[in-house]
């Protein structure tokens, strides 16, 4: 399956992503479960607008908004700032990797 591309992969320094870069996120016309997080369920928004968008692009839109919720919910700017949304890549991958199968498919690009 395409969703294999991510899972199994290690986490660290978005070996993942950069190993999938070239990839496309696509919704599934008939997801197996609704989204279970507000993660999944922004990561469903941002795609919902487009057909597909790159792997790459997507990870970097949800780190941006786990980061951003950080934020809003008690992070400091001190703690977490310097890094900004690089400090949650990993946690975006994770989130992408872990959803897909089930609400939305990771596809190789197809030039």
């Amino acid at each position: 399956m395409a969703f294999a591309l991510l899972r199994g992969l290690t986490w660290s320094a978005g070996r993942a992503v950069e190993a999938a870069s070239e990839s496309v996120v696509r919704l599934l016309d008939d997801p197996w479960r609704a989204p279970a997080t507000p993660a999944e369920r922004r990561t469903v928004a941002l795609l919902a607008r487009e057909e597909a968008m790159p792997l790459r692009r997507l990870v970097e839109l949800v780190a941006r908004d786990l980061y951003r919720h950080e934020l809003r919910h008690g992070g400091s700017t001190a703690e977490i700032g310097f890094t900004g949304s690089a400090l949650f890549r990993a946690d975006a991958e994770r989130v992408i990797a872990d959803a897909a199968g089930s609400l939305w498919m990771i596809e190789p690009h197809h030039s």
